[in-house]
């Protein structure tokens, strides 16, 4: 999944004169709501800046990267998304400014993030890390456990010449349930998986059945297929390459381990010169035979070994806590029979705001400090994960300072809407800084919804150049 929830079967919308209206789920157009035309002068920067449009009209960039010379180049998505007939693709941005099609052959959706490293593009798509050899691709890394909610995410290189990789979990939290309907019956043994034989709690979560047409009621433990149960405190078997975790290897996708776990969906990676790591990580919905309520999103800097409390632990507050404990259902309870120390983010997000990718000044710039993480917000998933907030939570690049723990909206939309309904910033999934830390590129996904309905939008992509002054 590229977000912090599966994407529901999309339909797509009519392009009427560049334009799009967005359609029902009866696939009728809402003629009285027509999407702006992208428009770099409705943007607000927090800094004295210009903004331009690179690209626009692309079907669900995730992704935008900058090669050696300066290259823009672009990830979509792909039909993942929900959108039938949209496949995944790299595109580059020629010298007329023009976009070209270059890989379109080899790749998953969804097609989550590419990173330019001497003079070699990798490629994260579900399932796989993959390179770009000039005429192909060649993958590097394969079997990532991407079969369920959330897939492998954005990808680093370290100062140590080691590929980071953010892995996402098979569930919400930990317990596959009636959310995971289509994961479950695609794959028998589906369900999250953890690096360590960690001991288990024999706690069942019970919900209907939907392996048949009977009204039977199904119980299952945590990090076991649907329908099987844990008697009594028992160590899960620990697996090589686990769900909800930040793994490492080598570049040629050798000597696989993890850094840190207990992360639900590390999206964001970003490598620091001292080895420690930010991650960008999503917070858990109030959804499936577990539903926790009002969980953050969180930027964690990450040593080897540290452990992010998922499933038991929100932004480092036991899940037992009363503050989690949605209306009208049980109150969340332990699956760990022991706890190591949760790490504590160091910076919070409203729930939902959806942390996309991340990238850092590596000096003093127009856009910022040295050390400054940039950090792209996709926002509320309303109606989805219930009602659109006012004011809205994520659609916007934010900036975290590490010398004072300090966050600040960078850029977003002159008037930010609960929906993405605006002709500024809709939905950014992707920052990158150029070489000289003057200019910001963000990869914006486009328009998911006006609050009421949720379906991606086609053609309403858009790249956007923030360069300082």
């Amino acid at each position: 999944m590229l977000l912090r929830h599966p994407f529901a079967a999309f339909l797509l919308a009519v392009l009427l004169c560049c334009s799009s209206v967005l359609a029902d789920q009866n696939g009728h157009s809402d003629k009285s709501r027509t999407l702006p035309k992208a428009d770099a002068s409705v943007v607000r920067v927090a800094v004295p800046a210009s903004v331009e449009i690179v690209a626009s009209e692309l079907n669900f960039p995730t992704s935008v990267e900058l090669d050696d010379d300066g290259t823009v180049w672009i990830g979509l998505s792909g039909a993942g998304h929900g959108n039938p007939g949209v496949k995944p693709a790299v595109l580059k941005v020629t010298g007329d400014g023009k976009t070209e099609t270059v890989i379109e052959d080899g790749l998953v959706a969804p097609l989550n993030d590419l990173l330019w490293h001497d003079g070699t593009l990798y490629v994260s798509h579900r399932g796989k890390v993959s390179k770009w050899n000039g005429s192909s691709l060649e993958d590097v890394v394969t079997g990532l456990p991407s079969k369920g909610d959330h897939t492998n995410n954005q990808i680093d290189i370290g100062p140590d010449g080691k590929l980071y990789i953010g892995q996402g979990s098979a569930t919400n939290s930990g317990v596959a349930g009636p959310d995971n309907k289509k994961w479950v019956k695609k794959h028998a043994d589906f369900h999250d998986t953890l690096p360590k034989d960690v001991t288990l709690l024999g706690e069942t979560f019970t919900s209907k059945s939907f392996l048949d047409s009977s009204d039977e009621k199904a119980k299952t433990s945590a990090f076991m297929a649907f329908g099987e149960t844990r008697d009594g405190k028992q160590p899960a078997d620990a697996v090589e390459v686990p769900t909800a975790c930040l793994l490492r290897c080598d570049l040629n996708g050798s000597n696989m381990e993890v850094f840190a776990w207990g992360l639900r969906n590390p999206f964001g990676v970003l490598v620091n010169d001292d080895g420690t790591v930010f991650v960008g990580d999503h917070g858990c919905d109030v959804r499936g035979s577990r539903p926790v309520a009002d969980d953050l999103e969180d930027l964690y800097l990450l040593r080897e070994g540290d452990w992010a409390g998922w499933p038991d632990y929100c932004y480092g507050v036991a899940i037992t806590d009363t503050r989690f404990k949605p209306d009208g259902k049980s109150q969340p309870k332990f699956v760990m029979a022991e706890h190591p120390e949760p790490a504590v983010p160091v910076a919070t997000f409203p729930n939902h705001s959806a942390i996309g990718k991340l990238d850092r000044l590596k000096e003093n710039s127009s856009l910022g400090s040295e050390g400054d993480v940039f950090i792209a917000l996709f926002g509320n998933m309303a109606p989805k994960t219930g009602t659109a907030p006012n004011p809205p939570g994520g659609m916007r690049v934010m900036r975290f300072s590490p010398s004072t723990n300090e966050v600040t909206v960078f850029a977003e939309a002159k008037e930010p809407t609960p929906t993405d309904w605006t002709a500024g910033i809709r939905r950014p999934l992707d920052v990158r800084i150029s070489s000289d830390g003057n200019t910001l590129y963000v990869a914006d996904y486009g328009t998911l919804g006006d609050g009421k309905h949720l379906k991606a939008v086609k053609n309403s992509g858009v790249i956007w150049k923030i360069s300082g002054e």
